[in-house]
């Protein structure tokens, strides 16, 4: 029986495996990235029921925000607006696997404590209340 630490361990070195030596430090950022995030809630007193691994799964399936489209840079700064920030889809206080997505820092901080469909509801008041101040191609 392994503690959670060697439990995490164990994850990570798994998840570097499946790489090519090309992207194992990309991995490594991600891995760590992941691991922070998931201390970071769970010292704000979120309830974490999803794993490690199960961050990891999500965290490499997600190469642009799900709301602005554009590409998250692993490696930024944290607080440069490309840089990926867990969302939690319906803002309840438990991280689990259905209710998590990464999304870019910007669009986090935007949405705020709206839900999913409460922020896309949101961007459409936006945009349907700026229409004629809307400029296209830089004109």
């Amino acid at each position: 029986m392994h503690d959670e630490a060697g439990k995490e361990s164990e994850e990570i070195f798994e998840f570097n495996q499946i790489c090519s030596e090309g992207c194992i430090m990309d991995r490594k950022v991600k891995s760590a990235w992941g691991s922070s995030t998931l201390y970071r809630h769970r010292m704000n007193g979120y309830k974490i029921l999803l794993t490690h691994k199960e961050l990891l799964e999500i965290i490499e399936k997600t190469t642009h925000c799900i709301y602005c489209g554009l590409e998250l840079d692993w490696k930024a700064p944290r607080k440069v607006n490309v840089f990926p920030s867990l969302d939690r889809i319906d803002n309840e206080k438990v991280l689990r696997k259905d209710n998590v997505q990464i999304v870019c820092r910007r669009c986090n901080v935007t949405k705020r404590d709206r839900t999913h469909a409460e922020f896309l509801e949101y961007c459409n008041l936006v945009v349907n209340n700026n229409k004629a101040n809307i400029i296209i191609g830089g004109e």
